[in-house]
């Protein structure tokens, strides 16, 4: 029998994970959030790209969930690059989108959340860079955006 050993060298522990109501509750190993929270002091949060978060492992998006304290709204893109690239002096922009038509996005509400990823790059690179940018928003003082992700152990391929 082979086992296939997750990056620490340990025998990985599947887990049930809800992935959004499209998929349901499926298997994974160790799922894996990368959240952005941004917080406006009282003022709204000006549009814009975002400090980047840089990937911990490779990971597989199934969703997304955006929470607000107040009733807002605002639409969100994801540029993502290599960490090569990055140190090379790649800065993340439009062309680097991995949201397809389906971005991030909620209108008049407190929360939203997809698992609808049509035209999205789901895979993302252990030690990829990822920007959030805000195309537009109203009446937000502080939001959170997760992606909601399933770590891949071993070669890219569809979650467990």
């Amino acid at each position: 029998m082979v086992v296939d050993l997750d990056k620490g060298g340990r025998i990985p522990q599947l887990i049930n994970t809800y992935a959004g109501p499209t998929k349901g509750w499926i298997q994974t190993d160790s799922p894996v959030d990368i959240q952005w929270q941004l917080e406006g002091g009282g003022v709204d949060i000006p549009s814009g790209a975002k400090p980047p978060v840089q990937s911990p492992d490779w990971l597989i998006i199934s969703s997304w969930i955006l929470y607000a304290r107040e009733t807002g709204s605002i639409v969100c893109d994801i540029w993502k690059v290599t960490q090569d690239e990055y140190l090379a002096g790649t800065i993340p922009s439009a062309t680097n989108s991995i949201c397809g038509s389906a971005k991030p996005q909620m209108s008049s509400a407190k929360s939203a959340t997809s698992s609808t990823l049509t035209g999205w790059t789901t895979n993302i690179a252990q030690n990829d860079v990822l920007v959030l940018n805000i195309d537009s928003i109203a009446a937000l003082f502080g939001f959170t955006l997760v992606l909601k992700c399933q770590r891949i152990v071993g070669q890219w391929s569809a979650p467990l």
